[in-house]
């Protein structure tokens, strides 16, 4: 009987950790497909000489895709079903640009300011409210009309 219980216990513990890697995982591919969006919209600002206008979740920005990058993060083939929003938004110093990703809660934070006051160009950060992750691509600049 202390053998079953002990391996009900273990067996418990290890579905736990094995729930939590699984989330590390997916939000790994989160972070390596915004450092992909952060290279393709450098690559577009170089050409170009500014960044894509904000656009509506899910959606590509103009310009964007495919030359820069293969195709947008698509909600259908996201792990947790979840979403990439390319924004851009006046702030303190100017327009400033990111994308976040909406997470499995696939619901919008809406901390973008707090994303462009707390990380700097390149960065990635966690919403501290959700579950959102947020990517600053620049700031002070101008975007394509």
């Amino acid at each position: 009987m202390i053998v079953i219980v002990i391996v009900g216990v273990l067996s418990a513990l290890s579905m736990s950790m094995y729930r939590t890697a699984v989330r590390k995982a997916k939000y790994t591919g989160a972070k390596i497909w915004l450092k992909r969006i952060f290279q393709a919209c450098e690559e577009f600002y170089y050409d170009c000489g500014c960044y894509p206008p904000d656009v509506n979740p899910d959606i590509c920005p103009p310009g964007l895709c495919p030359e820069y990058l293969e195709h947008w993060p698509k909600a259908s083939r996201d792990p947790f079903g979840a979403m990439y929003d390319y924004e851009s938004h006046n702030g303190t110093a100017g327009k400033c640009v990111g994308v976040t990703y909406l997470g499995k809660d696939k619901q919008h934070e809406l901390q973008w300011v707090w994303g462009f006051n707390h990380g700097t160009v390149g960065q990635i950060l966690e919403i501290p409210t959700g579950d959102d992750l947020f990517i600053v691509i620049a700031q002070g600049i101008q975007t394509c009309q």
